[in-house]
């Protein structure tokens, strides 16, 4: 059985449960049992795009997370799990060694902030600069051929197009699209609206982007992959989401919201992967018209789409035999 614990909503973003959500996918397409536990919002989530046609058992535990691990350990107990993965910047070392306690331990980590593979069996970390972080302990999943894509992008095909396809997160937290749309920039433009995002602010896209041009508001739209697959170039944060579209082989445009998405950012550029702007509010309409004019294609492998699928396996052949 797989126990996986993580959590998202507004001011945590949709990452942590994204990614886990295309490792519980893998580990089910394996056979085995999953088991979430994990706040409202991220048990909502995975219930909501869950593929696969094994059951998905859920345990919602309260906010914050960090706190209510001391909670979950003794109901584990009796279920002992063949493996737990955690993901959160919540949980410190003494939340870890709780989990741990249940029997191996995986940690999704992104910038070792904390000595994670110290507290942990395994360290799963998908980023371009994974290999940088100096881990020494432990199982260590490192790089792109781990990235936590969903199960959808293992069998999608990427198309030809001409749209922009933007998307600042599940949030938005900076008000990226808004602002997109009042520079009344040249080219058709896709904006896509999160899960999180206010519903004034969405009022507010929907109500502009009536007088725009080429412009399209699509809100929480269930084909998301598929829209990706179709479009020209992408304009993403440097996020989970900059991987789904390198994997598509298509052409990339990043920046940042938030500090934890700055490395790979900056990564992206010098590998020759995309164009990477920086963090938002450092750049504006001109820069952003010169990169989408000048954007490329990756070169092909860049990221393997199969990520998730490569991590269960080795995870799933080293919790059981050792």
């Amino acid at each position: 059985m797989l126990l996986i614990v993580t959590h998202g909503g507004p001011g945590i973003g949709g990452g942590h449960a994204s990614r886990c959500l295309a490792l519980a996918e893998a580990f089910s397409s394996l056979g085995f049992p999953v088991v979430l536990a994990a706040n409202r919002w991220a048990v909502e989530f995975f219930q909501s795009n869950w593929d696969s046609n094994q059951p998905l058992q859920v345990l919602e535990l309260r906010d914050p997370l960090d706190a209510a691990v001391g909670d979950l350990v003794p109901r584990m107990w009796d279920l002992r799990p063949t493996l737990t993965v955690a993901d959160s910047y919540l949980l410190g070392c003494r939340e870890l060694d709780a989990l741990r306690g249940l029997g191996r331990l995986f940690v999704i980590d992104d910038l070792r902030t904390l000595p994670v593979d110290l507290h942990a069996h395994g360290v799963l970390n998908y980023s371009l600069t994974a290999h940088e972080l100096g881990y020494v302990r432990g199982r260590l999943l490192l790089g792109p051929r781990y990235a936590l894509l969903r199960r959808i992008f293992w069998r999608l095909e990427p198309r030809g197009g001409e749209r922009i396809l933007v998307i600042p997160g599940a949030s938005d937290p900076l008000g990226v699209n808004l602002e997109l749309l009042r520079w009344d920039l040249p080219f058709p433009l896709d904006l896509v609206v999160g899960p999180m995002v206010p519903r004034d602010l969405v009022e507010e896209l929907t109500a502009l982007s009536k007088g725009a041009r080429n412009v399209r508001v699509l809100v929480s739209p269930p084909d998301l992959p598929d829209r990706m697959a179709s479009c020209g170039t992408v304009l993403c944060t440097s996020s989970v989401t900059a991987y789904e579209a390198l994997a598509l082989g298509k052409r990339i445009v990043t920046f940042q919201v938030a500090d934890n998405q700055a490395s790979n950012g900056r990564a992206i550029g010098e590998m020759g992967l995309g164009i990477d702007l920086g963090p938002w509010g450092s750049w504006g309409r001109g820069e952003l018209i010169w990169a989408v004019e000048r954007a490329f294609p990756p070169p092909p492998g860049a990221v393997d789409p199969r990520g998730a699928l490569n991590a269960a396996e080795e995870m799933a052949r080293w919790a059981v035999e050792g």
